[in-house]
């Protein structure tokens, strides 16, 4: 090969070039390095930006090495942050549409003490399931949904959210869709991560609290991590709910958390 090489040889195994670049590139076939794997000095080189990308010419390596690649490649898509059709970073606000004044919510900017904060991590790091916010309308708890929503989403954890009436109104769909509530329910059950938001704010008839006991029971039997918060105080849980489901909410297994003060939306979401 013509000229004089000035970076260091890079295998393809540690790139994410792909075997189609190979197209670009010159064939060299004494190359002062052999390939580690089968000492064949035979090899392709190409630009990539920057830097000079070095392939051994031997065709096994090549197919090992295009499959690396595409699997490295595969990695760093993976962990990009998901993005709109106009390039904007799509949040898990975004994708469950808890409206824009939550697109950006992060723990960083949730209004707590430290006592509250220290809840909160324990349950986001430690294998209990449950973690149940009590507290009046005002006090952050949608906003702490939508901040732990982004931080799995931008993890990539397979997490969904949804409030009650959010919940009975997909289950009401599917009816006419001719799907059954049992699939309904199932679709979110065993989700790795749920945020259930807002219980208690409906009606609360028998059937819905049958939907609601159905949701919650499995989660609680499967041990699978949910959120969930509400307005309702510990009394009333049982009472609006029933003693099925306030048992499971209020076990003593699961992490608990109230917060019981003066509406504080109108400084919260202050940048």
């Amino acid at each position: 090969m013509e000229g004089e090489i000035k970076s260091e040889p890079v295998l393809l195994s540690d790139s994410l070039v792909s075997i189609d670049k190979l197209m670009g590139g010159k064939f060299c076939d004494n190359y002062p390095n052999a390939c580690t794997r089968c000492k064949n000095t035979a090899h392709y080189i190409c630009a990539d930006g920057d830097y000079l990308i070095v392939f051994c010419a031997d065709n096994q390596c090549l197919k090992i090495d295009s499959e690396v690649s595409k699997v490295r490649a595969n990695k760093e898509r993976l962990k990009a942050p998901s993005r709109d059709g106009k390039g904007n970073i799509v949040t898990g606000a975004d994708k469950f549409k808890l409206g824009s004044m939550f697109k950006n919510a992060s723990l960083a900017r949730w209004m707590c003490d430290d006592n509250a904060m220290r809840i909160v991590n324990a349950w986001l790091h430690d294998t209990s399931s449950f973690l149940v916010i009590l507290g009046n309308t005002g006090t952050g708890k949608t906003f702490l949904c939508a901040s732990i929503l982004n931080f799995f989403e931008e993890q990539k954890r397979e997490i969904h959210y949804t409030n009650q009436r959010r919940f009975m109104s997909d289950i009401q769909k599917g009816f006419g869709e001719n799907v059954t509530h049992e699939y309904s329910i199932d679709k979110i059950s065993y989700k790795n991560i749920l945020i259930l938001d807002d219980l208690g704010a409906a009606t609360n008839t028998e059937w819905q609290k049958e939907m609601l006991l159905d949701l919650i029971d499995k989660r609680y039997s499967f041990k699978k991590k949910t959120l969930i918060t509400s307005n309702l105080n510990k009394d009333q849980l049982y009472e609006l709910l029933g003693n099925r489901i306030a048992s499971r909410i209020l076990s003593k297994e699961n992490h608990f958390l109230e917060i019981w003060q003066d509406d504080q939306r109108v400084t919260r979401y202050e940048e």
